[in-house]
């Protein structure tokens, strides 16, 4: 039923399913009852084939090298931050400064992480814990995806980051560089520095002393700053090599200590809160430009140690042994009462041994490698209340 036409000329479309629709002009001077049909009607069509051929797409690239310019075209930033652009290869990040390598939507301990051939063990059971590795202190990062990463063990089940410093010199002399990198949001300042060289006298002999340091203040959106976000880090290595025809034998350490303060208006203790951040325009807590980290904030020291021996007798492959230790410290700061956001709410010591030994053999034919191995790894974690921690 149609109601409210005037008197006059109007068109009236019909459609159903099955159906042509019909179009039917009237002329309207009083309540007029029409009765209308529509043929229904059913159409065959003939069986029409789609076919295409299908083209072989790119293969996916098991590894990705960053090295060279590629390297020094990401200095300054995170270990996460350098290997975005690899594909397949996101970050999760949680502040500035602060961000975990993400290979195929796989983070933490579903991917293994090498410095220099030892498996980076730190307490990264956080989502705001970052890998304790500077970048400044790697000549080359492999991110190694597929069944590539099946032989650095079950933990690689995402994939594989290997971070490795430049082979050491060998031949007589010296050589340096120094990088200076400012950033104007959180007016940050990157400062690295390394010098190598070899000796005349100890033909095969090469050493290495890197370092960097870098310090950062609270970082701004377009119309706040965004408080308590500073940072501040201090990394180093010192590398000893000696290599001659059939032997090879190598010492290594690294130092890393970082301190990251977590954004205030952030840090949110309950579902009211939470929802009140949300609808607010504007942090609650917003405060003027400082370098200095309030809690809540975290600090993390890290050392590794390395030694490894390499043995190439003739005709018999290579023979490799590695051993590798690594002490890790993570203290967490919260707000807390009575005075004691100065002592950490959470502080815990990692303690692991990594040894293994390798044997690749020399095969007939060049299109195969093989590899045979053992490893082991021990790990201790220890509170320590003596410093002040806990309640």
């Amino acid at each position: 039923m149609v109601t409210g036409l005037c008197p006059g000329w109007h068109t009236i479309q019909l459609s159903h399913l099955g159906c042509e629709p019909a179009e039917i002009r009237v002329y309207l001077r009083q309540d007029t009852v029409l009765d209308m049909f529509l043929e229904h009607h059913i159409k065959w069509l003939k069986t029409i084939t789609v076919q295409a051929q299908r083209y072989n797409a790119a293969p996916i690239q098991p590894k990705t090298d960053l090295s060279g310019w590629e390297l020094d075209r990401v200095r300054g930033i995170s270990l996460a931050e350098s290997v975005q652009s690899v594909s397949g290869v996101r970050m999760l990040q949680t502040g500035p400064g602060v961000a975990k390598p993400i290979i195929n939507g796989l983070h933490g301990t579903r991917i293994a992480l090498f410095n220099n051939g030892i498996r980076q063990e730190g307490q990264e059971w956080g989502v705001d814990h970052a890998p304790e590795i500077d970048p400044f202190s790697a000549g080359h990062i492999q991110v190694i995806k597929g069944a590539a990463a099946l032989q650095y063990g079950i933990g690689a089940m995402g994939g594989v980051i290997l971070s490795e410093p430049a082979p050491l010199p060998r031949a007589p002399g010296l050589k340096g560089e120094a990088i200076l990198i400012g950033q104007s949001n959180g007016r940050q300042g990157t400062a690295a520095a390394g010098l190598e060289g070899g000796l005349k006298n100890i033909p095969g002999l090469g050493w290495r002393v890197q370092g960097s340091l870098h310090r950062g203040g609270d970082w701004h959106a377009p119309r706040y700053q965004l408080s308590n976000t500073g940072s501040a880090q201090g990394a180093g290595s010192v590398g000893l090599g000696y290599q001659k025809e059939r032997i090879e034998a190598s010492l290594y350490y690294s130092f890393f200590q970082a301190e990251w303060g977590v954004l205030r208006s952030a840090h949110i203790g309950n579902v009211t809160d939470f929802i009140e951040a949300i609808q607010r325009d504007t942090p609650y807590y917003v405060y003027p430009f400082t370098y200095a980290i309030d809690a809540p904030r975290q600090w993390t020291r890290h050392h590794l140690a390395k030694a490894e021996f390499i043995y190439r007798p003739a005709k018999a492959g290579i023979f490799s042994w590695v051993y590798g230790f690594q002490q890790n410290a993570r203290q967490e700061f919260d707000i807390r009462r009575s005075g004691r956001s100065a002592k950490p709410a959470l502080d815990m010591d990692l303690g692991t041994h990594q040894g293994a030994f390798s044997w690749k053999p020399l095969l007939s034919s060049s299109n195969w490698h093989a590899t045979l191995g053992i490893s082991s790894n021990t790990s201790k974690t220890e509170t320590c209340p003596a410093r002040g921690s806990g309640l």
